[in-house]
């Protein structure tokens, strides 16, 4: 998250603090229907952040919460990012 602020702040503060308002409100969306994003054939739903669709909030539906794993960047390979998610998942398994 905070390198994604970042990201924006070198542009523009305003930007910055535009693009924290609506993560926020994708994080609320996430919250209040978090059925909303479907899930990908990992088991990881992708909520794009809306105005900013270079970043997007990857989360899970576990037993008792809703994990939010990650804010990355959407222009990496999903794949490689579905793959970092499933590793850390794993490992916290083993633990």
């Amino acid at each position: 998250m905070q390198s994604a602020y970042d990201f924006y702040a070198q542009r523009s503060r305003t930007a910055a603090e535009r693009f924290l308002a609506t993560y926020l409100l994708t994080r609320d969306q996430i919250v209040a229907r978090p059925l909303w994003w479907h899930v990908r054939p990992h088991g990881w739903c992708q909520a794009t952040i809306r105005t900013f669709p270079r970043y997007a909030i990857f989360y899970q539906e576990k037993k008792a919460f809703w994990l939010v794993a990650a804010v990355t960047s959407t222009a990496q390979d999903s794949d490689n990012v579905f793959a970092r998610l499933l590793i850390r998942e794993v490992a916290e398994e083993t633990e």
